[in-house]
């Protein structure tokens, strides 16, 4: 069983191509497809249809407007943490144990397009990380958008998602991890040059 991330009305058929191919494609079909992208591991997003179908008060951690690749308007998107017993997923809402980097750690990264990575390097900071290693609080001059895609040169590539501003920073969940990420971060601490080799 999966949680339900988009629900709505949809046409199934099939295309006109030489090779006949069935498919489902309707708003709600597209959306659920663009949630699912915007979604990293252990994450439920649901829109307002969805929620207001349910019988059951979904738990809400955030709720994001985001604008939909292909889309003209925003939408609101809902973050949850489950329904009932039957769907909470541990961990996620619960605070983070977060490791503070006094001095920061400098790093430079590239904006998403869907998986492709835009030109433009950005530059920014790292100032705390989460004793899981799978979160991380940054600030950065480029404004960014909540889901955002990152991908973050340090030495290998690491990708983020931007899940939530949060003060002057933003919090970015890391959706990849190069083997060797966790020395990668104590060789930085250790290492009195806050500045990416």
């Amino acid at each position: 069983e999966f949680p339900i991330v988009a629900v709505g009305e949809f046409r199934d058929g099939s295309t006109s191509t030489p090779r006949l191919l069935a498919c489902s494609v309707d708003d709600q079909v597209i959306l659920a497809g663009r949630l699912e992208a915007m979604s990293t591991g252990g994450q439920i997003l649901m829109t307002e249809l969805t929620r207001a179908a349910l019988t059951e008060t979904p738990r809400i951690c955030q709720v994001h407007s985001v604008l939909p690749k292909g889309s003209e308007t925003s939408v609101q998107v809902y973050e949850t943490t489950g329904l009932g017993q039957k769907w909470h997923q541990a961990g996620k809402g619960e605070e983070s144990r977060w490791e503070i980097l006094p001095e920061g750690i400098s790093l430079s990264y590239h904006l998403m397009d869907g998986k492709i990575a835009q030109e433009a390097e950005h530059t920014g900071c790292l100032w705390k990380i989460a004793a899981t290693e799978k979160e991380g609080w940054m600030t950065t001059d480029t404004p960014l958008q909540e889901l955002q895609n990152l991908v973050l040169l340090l030495g290998e590539n690491a990708y983020a998602k931007v899940v939530a501003r949060e003060d002057t920073g933003y919090r970015i969940y890391f959706t990849f991890r190069p083997e060797g990420f966790a020395d990668w971060i104590r060789e930085q601490k250790q290492a009195g040059n806050r500045d990416i080799p």
